[in-house]
This record gives structure tokens, sequence and C-alpha cells, in this order.
């Protein structure tokens, strides 16, 4: 009797053999693409110089061996392009505070110690904190080639002096995805059954010094559905990478140091407190103290992350239809850096078609 209700298939794709540069890896095609899963092993060993100075926190330091990972349909539509460390902090707070497994331990950053890392980083194309989570996923069915393109990198991505004697080894990447297979064309209606696709992409803006108003572009009316922001304050202070999570407060004023707007619409006027207060209440973030095992004590809220989830209970039709709006969605900033020079990152969440030729 063959099956005929549909099902979650989780297949082996390959392995990286190369860890030079962007490479990339083909994906099977033929059915909707929900997740990929890349397993990142290697190993570290320091020297008699140790390094100094872990890049954006011991967590993130882990996946920072992949500068990039990007997902690219019929060679037309980038349906992903991240930095896997500024995914993980998304990540880490869509889940409630858990983290993927193995970044529990970081890398030992004494002389003349190695380091076996063993992460695992969880690509969600379903909307993982939506009402019904296969409204979203990669619809590759017609679909001719789907491709993972890493970018890999290397000890200077890893710490911020790496020391004359580092070394890294033993750079294996696996990687599996999951599909729903057998869904049908049409629903029992005659209806073409169709999934929106979730886009996430990153932009990045240099904050040099002590400014107090700043504004990004967020999107110009791609007619994308903007469901959250995931931003990230890094504040370069002697060479080394930190999250900044004090840049935002201006204490001359009152008025919000972040807002969202089109032209005279505002879509969120705020303060960067507030943005974290309201992360840890609506995602229930275990904070650290608060835990019972290991993992779970690291704290889920990053210094420097802030994120801005657009949505209402987890329902796409509140977030923000950009093709509707009369000017670009704009990010307006009122931060007061003292010291050093800060990189904003901004990483969009949106829902979308898929847009490719068939």
């Amino acid at each position: 009797m063959a099956i005929s209700n549909q099902f979650k298939l989780v297949n082996r794709i390959g392995t990286f053999a190369q860890t030079v540069g962007r490479q990339p890896l083909n994906l099977d095609v033929g059915a909707p693409l929900t997740g990929i899963d890349i397993r990142l092993r290697y190993t570290v060993a320091t020297g008699a110089t140790a390094p100094t100075g872990v890049q954006y926190g011991a967590v993130f330091q882990l996946a920072q061996l992949i500068q990039r990972m990007e997902l690219v349909v019929n060679g037309e539509d980038t349906v992903m392009s991240v930095q896997p460390w500024l995914y993980i902090a998304r990540f880490a707070q869509e889940r409630g505070g858990l983290f993927p497994r193995g970044f529990e331990t970081p890398i030992n950053m004494a002389a003349n110690q190695n380091t076996n890392v063993d992460v695992h980083i969880p690509i969600h194309f379903d909307l993982i904190r939506g009402r019904k989570r296969n409204d979203c996923a990669v619809d590759l069915r017609g679909i001719r080639a789907a491709q993972l393109y890493l970018t890999f990198g290397g000890a200077a991505n890893l710490f911020g002096v790496p020391g004359a004697t580092v070394a890294i080894s033993n750079i294996i990447v696996d990687i599996e995805a999951t599909y729903i297979e057998q869904v049908p064309a049409r629903d029992k209606n005659g209806k073409p059954i169709l999934f929106a696709v979730r886009q996430l992409d990153e932009l990045t803006l240099p904050l040099p010094g002590a400014n107090n108003q700043t504004t990004l572009d967020i999107d110009q009316r791609t007619g994308v559905n903007l469901i959250s922001l995931g931003m990230f304050f890094d504040t370069l202070i002697g060479g080394v990478h930190g999250g900044d999570d004090t840049g935002l407060i201006n204490g001359a004023t009152f008025q919000g140091d972040l807002k969202l707007r089109s032209g005279g619409s505002y879509f969120g006027v705020t303060q960067a407190a507030f943005v974290k207060a309201r992360a840890r209440d609506e995602m229930r973030l275990i904070n650290a103290g608060q835990a019972l095992d290991v993992a779970s004590m690291l704290n889920p809220e990053f210094p420097g992350f802030f994120f801005w989830d657009q949505r209402y209970d987890g329902k796409l039709s509140t977030g923000i239809p950009t093709g509707a709006l009369d000017a670009n969605l704009q990010l307006l900033l009122n931060q007061n850096f003292n010291t050093g020079n800060t990189t904003l990152f901004v990483q969009r969440e949106s829902v979308r078609p898929l847009n490719v030729g068939i």
C-alpha cells in the first residue's frame, strides 16, 4: 500500500570537502524545504602566544568560522544571506533561551590548549514563531536547482588578536535537510497549495563616534511582509569586538531611541531597554542563574543584541506590508556612543513569494 499522507523527511545531503572561501552544495529539490541542519566541527590549537579578544562573545565565536550562509534557488532568488553568529542570537531568543547543541562549550583561550568544537546550526525556513509554522517553507516543487553556499574564514574571524601560533584544523561540515513530502498541488477545494518564503538577510551600518541621529533604510517598498528585526551593536575598542548595550541610551532626552517609520506613519517608537524587556516577556527567555543545566545558564540577553518583533500573537497579518507603503521603511536611531567605533548589524525577517522563473 502506498503512503498517501504528508510526512517529514530528514535527508542526509552531504559534506563540504573544501573549506576555503565560498563553497556551494547542491540540495535535493522536488518538495517544500522547511529546514537545514549544519554540523560544524573543527579543532583550535593555541600555542605559546595565546589569542585575545573573542569576536562578539564566547558563544558567537564558535560559529564564526563560517562567515556567511546563503540559500539560492534556481540561481535567481537568494532566500537567505546571513552571518551564523547573528542568526544564533536570533535563534536563542526565538526558542526561549534554548541554545543549539554544542554552544555550551567555549573555545579555550589560554596558551597551549586544544579545543574540539562541535556545534549545530539549525536553520528554519518554517515560521518558527508563527501560529502555523508550515505557513512558510522554500517550495522546491518544480524547481530545477537549489544551492547552499557557505563562506569559510580563519583564525582572524575567531579572535580579535589570533596570536602567532593559533592553528585551526580538522574542519568538517555536515549538512542535512528537512522536507515535507507528498504535498499535493491543490487542496480538496481545488485551490493551489502555496507556501510563503521566510526571508532572512542583513544590513550593516557604521556608526563612527558619538552621533545621536542616524537613519537606515530597512526596506525600499519591495513588497515583503516584514515581521522582525534582529539588531546588534558591535563596538570596537582596542581591537576587540563586543556587544554594546549602552549605546542606545541617550540620557539627555526622554524621546524614543528607536523608531520605525515610513513617511509620516510610525510602526514603533521605543527605547532599547523596552525592546529587551518585551523580548524577555514574549519569548519567555531563560536568564542566567535561573537554569538547571549548564547550556541554558548562558544568558540569552546577549549584550548588544536587540530583537524587535513586529507581529502580534504569531499572525502573519500583523507584519508590515512594505509594498503598500508610501515611502521607504526606515529605522531611526537616537544613539550616544562615547568611545570606539560601532557597527550596527540589522538582520531582517520577512515573508514573501518565491521569486523564480519556472
